[in-house]
């Protein structure tokens, strides 16, 4: 279901596995990952210590109690401007 601008999806598959194989997509999430963190004045690297699952409180229904989908297409949004900004 790719664009028609975009070439056959046997060719698209094709660099995504070998992208994923030689560690290219870990690579640019991890610099988009930070230029967001930066961005947002934070620091490049996470610092927090891991949280056990144990310490996370969830509603009945499943999920973070209190929160906040909005962030997540926020931060999603702003992800897809730095890369849009990183290619032109």
């Amino acid at each position: 279901m790719l664009p028609h601008e975009y070439p056959p999806h046997c060719a698209v598959f094709y660099h995504y596995a070998q992208w994923l194989e030689d560690g290219t997509c870990e690579h640019v999430t991890q610099v988009l990952r930070e230029s967001y963190r930066c961005m947002t004045g934070r620091a490049p690297q996470q610092t927090a210590a891991i949280i056990d699952s144990q310490s996370i409180k969830t509603s009945e229904m499943g999920g973070l109690r209190g929160y906040d989908s909005g962030k997540k297409i926020r931060g999603r949004s702003a992800i897809f401007s730095l890369i849009r900004k990183e290619i032109s």
